[in-house]
């Protein structure tokens, strides 16, 4: 009697998990299994961030909603991503319909007080060779109060609404930049984009290229890593 109760006990454990399991596969293919940055963006294109000299002290300088991520842009999204309703004062290093499909484009965000900081600052490179700038601007991104922290979301419409609406806490300005770069200086295998600020400041952000960028997907409960 008791085994077949244990044997009962398994059996519904078994399809409680089946079903379990079914319902957050389908809820990660609503988005395909990635997250939504910004019209344009998604973690798909994400590079995986590598390393940074000196990250405490971007705490320091930059405040503690210092973030830095980076993103491989495909040729049809340069666009919407350049004329988004949430940019702030775009300014372009290179005159948007000159820009084609032979080329390559990288988008680099960072968010944190930057009032010392200028595009001249910054020095963009793909494995060692120095690429261009096309446009940097300013993003905003509503965010809701989360413990001493924040949680920014996808804005679908402009920022300030969601704050009006009160669905949002208030607005974080993060800062943009649009690299433009060879195709043939992209290796099949790893490749190694960097910012360099400073004589002495790296952040390093590393991918995967074979004829095109190699999509990152959110994995099941593990991460596969690269």
């Amino acid at each position: 009697m008791q085994q077949s109760q244990t044997e009962s006990m398994a059996v519904m454990l078994k399809l409680i998990l089946s079903s379990l399991i079914i319902t957050l596969l389908e809820c990660s293919s609503a988005t395909g299994g990635y997250d939504l940055i910004s019209y344009g963006v998604d973690t798909q294109y994400q590079l995986r961030y590598a390393a940074e000299t000196n990250y405490f002290e971007s705490l320091r300088d930059l405040g503690l909603d210092y973030q830095s991520r980076a993103f491989f842009v495909e040729y049809e999204n340069l666009n919407t991503i350049l004329f988004d309703l949430n940019n702030r004062k775009v300014a372009f290093h290179v005159e948007p319909n000159v820009l084609t499909e032979k080329e390559n484009y990288l988008l680099w965000e960072f968010c944190g007080s930057n009032k010392n900081l200028g595009d001249l600052d910054f020095t963009f490179f793909l494995n060692d060779i120095q690429i261009g700038l096309i446009a940097s601007f300013g993003f905003d991104f509503p965010y809701r109060k989360l413990g001493l922290g924040k949680e920014i979301f996808f804005p679908r419409k402009p920022a300030e609404e969601y704050v009006r609406s009160g669905s949002a806490d208030d607005i974080l300005t993060c800062s943009r930049y649009i690299l433009t770069s060879r195709k043939d200086i992209y290796k099949k295998g790893q490749n190694i984009f960097s910012i360099k600020l400073k004589a002495d400041k790296i952040i390093n952000f590393k991918f995967f290229y074979d004829q095109g960028f190699v999509k990152r997907y959110k994995p099941f409960f593990i991460d596969l890593g690269d």
